[in-house]
């Protein structure tokens, strides 16, 4: 967690609009340069963590909420929120319903000590909600807990990216040369945490993690905690950069550090296998209800094999989709990320096949088994059925689309694709009291 409080010392001079530099060319450390709440609040958080490591929840809760008020009141002045401020000062005081980052700038602890994912997000919201009840609060929590999570897997930037992204629906398409120059003050988990990761998926190395946080101005002590703590877990921290951290860190607070650098050894260490079905998106989740199409189909070569072409079942069934807005997988041009599959989201470029005799085909894949079977370096996205159909429409040079092109596949021309469509599209005017005309 010691990567969270350097970021917070670091971060410290240049806190507020005021003191905001939108530069990575500053010194590192400097006379200003102190800690602040994010780090009582870290080591707090940290405290409570491990001394009720595998208790029911409302122990844990309860060791928070005492170990919170205790440093707090031990370390006033530190910059603490109002609102804070007042729930450690009155011990009747509850959780205050709030989406500020002071529940995701304190989670460090909670993203280092567990084994799986699910443990790991889930004492990130006890941590969080003692306070920061509020969905929001919970979620900027959770977010920076998964980061470190990951982070300690080393898994490639990108696939962190594709997991936060879609597991807590930020925005991490931006750059930081988009995202800086019109940044102000925002203390709130949804105006912060999503910086503070983008610092560190641009960042190469800790430091330079620590700079482009700093850099991005606003609450920048904060955002450099929040970056710190996932940069340190995948990077490490350089030694001189820890000892200058720690020289600026009350003795009690240093041995916090030190005690939970060896609980992490003795209890925790490489995460359990069980968080790749989480991370890595898998569509076949989404994509149950198209099980019945893939039985029409083979029903459908079945009785072709006897001589009888009944193609209507199978059209039925395809009818059926697009009534429940079911969707499939398509293949298209492979991604910046290193994910293989995602849910639909950016524009990109959708792949079309040719058949033997040079028809351009939209194939469209009910499973990963059937994308699978065309190869190792098919690239996919699921999107609804209609949306596919609709879409193939309007593109003059297709033929029509083909359903699992390399098993037992269904072909359906222009024609066919033309008649579904605007039969459910008629459908769906008649259910909505819309005649059309």
């Amino acid at each position: 967690m010691l990567g969270a409080i350097i970021g917070d010392i670091v971060g410290s001079p240049y806190e507020f609009d005021e003191n905001n530099i939108k530069t990575t060319n500053f010194p590192l450390f400097t006379d200003k340069s102190v800690f602040t709440d994010d780090t009582v609040m870290t080591v707090a958080v940290a405290r409570a963590l491990m001394d009720t490591y595998g208790a029911d929840d409302d122990i844990i809760e309860n060791a928070l909420t005492m170990q919170m008020r205790a440093l707090g009141r031990n370390y006033p002045g530190r910059g603490y929120g109002g609102m804070f401020q007042a729930w450690l000062l009155v011990d009747t005081a509850e959780a205050y319903n709030s989406f500020g980052n002071g529940s995701a700038m304190r989670v460090a602890a909670a993203g280092w000590l567990y084994r799986t994912l699910e443990e790991t997000l889930h004492a990130a919201e006890l941590t969080a909600r003692v306070t920061h009840n509020h969905p929001e609060g919970i979620k900027g929590a959770q977010a920076v807990a998964a980061a470190i999570f990951l982070a300690r897997l080393r898994l490639p930037k990108d696939d962190i990216r594709a997991y936060l992204s879609r597991a807590f629906g930020y925005d991490l398409t931006r750059t930081l040369k988009q995202i800086r120059p019109g940044y102000k003050m925002d203390e709130t988990c949804q105006g912060s945490v999503p910086e503070a990761i983008t610092a560190f998926l641009e960042g190469n190395g800790f430091v330079d993690v620590l700079r482009k946080a700093v850099s991005i101005g606003g609450d920048s002590d904060t955002i450099a905690c929040m970056a710190g703590a996932i940069a340190e877990a995948y990077y490490g921290i350089p030694e001189q950069v820890e000892k200058d951290a720690l020289a600026r860190l009350a003795p009690d607070l240093s041995a916090t550090v030190f005690k939970f650098r060896r609980f992490y050894l003795d209890h925790s260490g490489t995460p359990l296998p069980g968080w790749e079905e989480s991370v890595y998106y898998n569509p076949d989740e989404v994509l149950k209800g198209l099980k019945n199409l893939e039985f029409a189909i083979s029903e459908f070569y079945v009785k072709s094999g006897s001589g009888k072409m009944e193609p209507q079942p199978v059209l039925d069934e395809i009818a059926a989709l697009l009534r429940k807005d079911e969707v499939a997988l398509i293949t298209v041009q492979a991604p910046s990320q290193s994910l293989k599959y995602s849910s639909s989201a950016d524009a990109v470029q959708v792949q079309c096949i040719n058949d033997s005799e040079g028809n351009l085909l939209l194939p469209i894949f009910t499973s990963k088994n059937q994308v699978s079977s065309g190869g190792p370096e098919l690239y996919c996205m699921t999107d609804s059925i209609y949306n596919i159909l609709s879409s193939s429409l309007a593109a003059d040079n297709l033929f029509g689309v083909i359903i699992n092109p390399f098993g037992q596949n269904f072909l359906l021309d222009k024609k066919n694709v033309r008649l579904l469509v605007q039969q459910f599209e008629m459908d769906r005017s008649i259910a909505s009291g819309k005649t059309g005309d």
